[in-house]
């Protein structure tokens, strides 16, 4: 079955190598596209969500061969065309492991790799379409591969309307079931609709004190930075920021950790806080709609919090591969070569694809079974990568180091992958507004840590009033960024680290319960809450085609993947990198981001 496995990607890939490398060539044109603009600092290249809106429109390529997509259940999907088409995973999985291997560059003589590859691994955020994702991922391509990193892309659809959906119709116990829906569907649908009701109360107020704090009392700290951030986690500003001359503040000549970067102003300066809050028509009307927001904050809850549930399950279920594929993984914990790392994908594959082609499941397997072998996809793939940069004493993995990204729900899939895959060549992992607990950040991918000496963690944050303040859809739903929702309605904190990991309130709260040597290698960065920074000195940082200024930081939950925030600037701001700290190495990037003043 393996051996016939084989032969069918064989024939696959030969008859597909023409597009493939088609598809790598418009990529690669691209990004010397990208690189030739020059843009020496973070810089923005989407303004929102609408392909109109792009800063560059004409830089995107194709990417199905550096993206796994998966569908509801974790299941293997196209990254282009229908979802339900059957993906050959030895093919996709092998093509993107052959490329790898290209990008390092093997010597026959020597049987050695030659050159370094950077594996730059990005998931993306929650209430995120699948033809969203793509699209996304098609600008930022050829920009990632302009400043020397090979991107992937894990790519799930986690929009909301589809997540609740699947909740009433087709999950039991935590598994795809379709049994009994013409009862369960009704029945889920009212307890959800009532449950909002009965819990609009205690919302109400999460939502007064919320706005009380954030907009009302201006010495409320709770939403605001305060001068002991600065003077208690880190030593002087100006030994840590470059080009900002600030006053003496009596901190201590040693470093605490963990490091925390805060907008770039002095102590005591109103514009740390400043607070940038007027009156806009967007306010008006979010104020005028207060009675409709009566009305439509109960459904929210009721109906967002088993979506929230099932999106944050199917996230998951992608990481859960079949009981047999998993002990398959295990027995090659041991010495292996790459040809024992491509039957283990082989295996996967056949029985996922068998499970999926099949309208009746294989004689003898239960319903549940034909499921578990079509699910876990982004597990096979890691599976496979994991073994192969252990292959052969490790000749690969030599070569290859992983900085990996997840923005809000894609810290979920990353923190899965640091868990279950520790051993691999990781870098620098950096979270952006993650939705992940910060109890379920310390329980598994610590280990990470623990075996990587060398690995760092960034967790950036936007600015707590912003967090408080943000307006989606007109004012019509309760104010806040998906985080706010999140702690106060979709699941509500059972201790004081049940909260989100990516907003400053929490960590501020918590940071004590990370492990020592995890605070050492952890960076946290809370961007400014202004639209733009008010100095032209500040807005040189930034850059954009034909010379225009761009804000380069996100004051809303969905902006930071609109920057380029894979550059250390973006990482750091203008925080001199902490000793030990991996840096990228893109030439045309200065060491600090100096004020008005451009790389050379």
């Amino acid at each position: 079955m393996i051996i016939r496995a084989l032969v069918v990607a064989a024939a696959w890939m030969a008859f597909t190598s023409a597009a493939h490398a088609q598809g790598a060539e418009e990529c690669e044109a691209q990004a010397e596209a990208a690189r030739a603009l020059d843009l020496p600092r973070p810089f923005a290249f989407r303004i929102n969500e609408d392909a109109e809106r792009a800063v560059y429109p004409d830089i995107h390529c194709n990417v199905r061969d550096m993206t796994i997509a998966v569908r509801q259940e974790g299941i293997l999907r196209p990254a282009y065309g229908d979802s339900d088409e059957v993906v050959d995973e030895v093919a996709l999985f092998g093509g993107i492991i052959d490329e790898i291997k290209r990008r390092a560059g093997y010597d026959a003589a020597t049987q050695a790799y030659g050159n370094d590859v950077r594996l730059l691994v990005y998931a993306h955020g929650g209430l995120v379409s699948h033809d969203s994702a793509i699209d996304h991922a098609e600008s930022l391509a050829p920009f990632m591969m302009a400043d020397g990193y090979l991107p992937l892309f894990l790519v799930w659809n986690s929009n909301l309307p589809p997540s609740y959906w699947n909740h009433l119709c087709c999950v039991q116990d935590g598994v795809a079931s379709d049994a009994g829906v013409l009862w369960y569907a009704p029945a889920r649908l009212f307890g959800d609709v009532v449950s909002g009701f009965a819990r609009a109360p205690e919302t109400y107020l999460d939502q007064g004190f919320r706005f009380v704090g954030s907009v009302v009392d201006r010495d409320d700290n709770e939403y605001r930075l305060m001068e002991e951030d600065q003077v208690e986690q880190r030593t002087d500003l100006h030994d840590l920021i470059g080009g900002l001359h600030c006053p003496e503040d009596g901190g201590s000549d040693a470093v605490r950790y963990p490091y925390v970067v805060l907008p770039p102003f002095c102590h005591g300066d109103d514009r740390l806080n400043g607070d940038g809050f007027r009156i806009t028509p967007a306010r008006v009307q979010y104020y005028a709609l207060t009675p409709a927001r009566v009305l439509t904050t109960p459904p929210i809850q009721g109906i967002g919090t088993p979506a929230w549930d099932n999106m944050v399950r199917r996230t998951r279920s992608a990481f859960r591969a079949a009981p047999a594929f998993v002990n398959r993984r295990y027995e090659l914990d041991r010495p292996v070569t790459a040809a024992e790392c491509a039957r283990l994908t082989a295996f996967g594959a056949q029985q996922a694809v068998e499970a999926q082609r099949r309208s009746a499941r294989p004689e003898g397997q239960t319903e549940e079974e034909a499921e578990e072998w079509r699910r876990g996809a982004f597990e096979r793939f890691f599976a496979r990568l994991d073994c192969e940069l252990r292959a052969d004493d490790g000749a690969l993995g030599q070569r290859v180091s992983i900085d990996l990204f997840g923005h809000s729900m894609g810290a979920i899939v990353a923190n899965e992958m640091l868990s279950k895959y520790p051993e691999m060549p990781y870098r620098r992992v950096v979270y952006m507004g993650a939705a992940s607990s910060i109890r379920d950040f310390l329980a598994g991918p610590t280990e990470a840590f623990q075996r990587n000496p060398k690995l760092w963690f960034a967790d950036l944050t936007l600015h707590p009033l912003a967090e408080a303040r943000e307006l989606n859809f007109g004012g019509l739903p309760p104010a806040g960024s998906l985080l706010e929702w999140v702690d106060e309605m979709f699941e509500g904190p059972r201790a004081i680290d049940d909260v989100t990991l990516g907003k400053w309130r929490n960590l501020r709260r918590v940071m004590h319960l990370f492990p020592t040597d995890l605070r050492r290698r952890t960076l946290i960065r809370v961007f400014p809450l202004q639209e733009q920074m008010p100095e032209a000195e500040f807005n040189a940082e930034c850059v954009g085609p034909a010379g225009r200024i761009d804000r380069c930081h996100p004051i809303r939950h969905g902006d930071f993947n609109h920057f380029s925030f894979w550059r250390d600037c973006y990482v750091f701001g203008r925080m001199t990198w902490p000793a030990g700290a991996p840096t990228d190495s893109v030439a045309h990037q200065p060491r600090r981001c100096e004020f008005g003043s451009r790389a050379p």
